[in-house]
């Protein structure tokens, strides 16, 4: 027995990590809440046979709910026509992201709706922020011209 205690496989919590990830879980999310090292969880996840005893229990002991408390996956249908409608009326995809204080490539994938799933709190900021400006044109004719360009100016309410 050396400094790292017993060893044992790690088939048993590999498991674990791999149902926790595909409910949404991420691997920084499962070491966080395990209290160990992200270098840790990906090791058991991906390439060592055996592990700790100890972390193998502090892996078990994680539950989805200790993981993803705030991701959820948010039908985004609602939030992409009305992101699409405030770039019509000409609100660009980096004024709206810098408003909103979250990446421009966050607003871009979720207008083309390849989001799968978003943190309930940036989800909250953009409505909040799509509430603010609702039927008010915005300062940019290149997004005006870009939304009519992909036809989204049918997401215009009149």
């Amino acid at each position: 027995m050396g400094k790292q205690g017993t060893r044992v496989s790690t088939r048993e919590a590999r498991a674990h990590i791999n149902h926790l990830v595909e409910l949404g879980a991420s691997l920084p999310a499962i070491a966080k809440a395990a209290g160990v090292a992200l270098s840790t969880v990906c090791n058991v996840a991906r390439y060592r046979d055996k592990c700790a005893l100890v972390t193998e229990q502090l892996v078990l002991s994680v539950t989805l709910g200790d993981t993803v408390p705030h991701i959820v996956n948010v039908p985004l249908g609602d939030l992409t026509y009305r992101l699409r409608e405030a770039q019509a009326r000409g609100w660009s995809q980096h004024v709206i992201a810098r408003e909103v204080g979250v990446p421009q490539v966050t607003i871009y994938r979720c207008i083309h709706g390849e989001m799968k799933r978003l943190d309930v709190g940036v989800a909250r900021k953009i409505d909040r922020f799509l509430r603010k400006i609702d039927g008010l044109e915005g300062p940019s004719g290149r997004a005006r011209a870009e939304a009519v360009r992909k036809d989204w100016d049918q997401y215009l309410s009149a």
